[in-house]
């Protein structure tokens, strides 16, 4: 491999960075959107766990596949 497994360590903070930055956004600026998900019965933490750990298991997916990949 030519980077190492350096890389993957970047780019798994790269991940929860850009996380972090879209929590915050969407926070900020779609609040009222989220008046639709409590009517549903969705709480804001069960609709933002569901997300991150369906978007942090499918980021280790593609990455343990492309690392078996090469």
């Amino acid at each position: 491999m030519t980077y190492g497994l350096s890389i993957f360590v970047w780019l798994f903070w790269f991940k929860i960075a850009t996380l972090v930055i879209i929590f915050y956004f969407i926070n900020s600026y779609k609040k009222k959107e989220y008046y639709y998900y409590q009517n549903l019965g969705v709480s804001k933490v069960l609709l933002w766990m569901t997300t991150i750990i369906f978007d942090l298991a499918l980021f280790i997916f593609l990455i343990v596949k492309s690392y078996k990949f090469k």
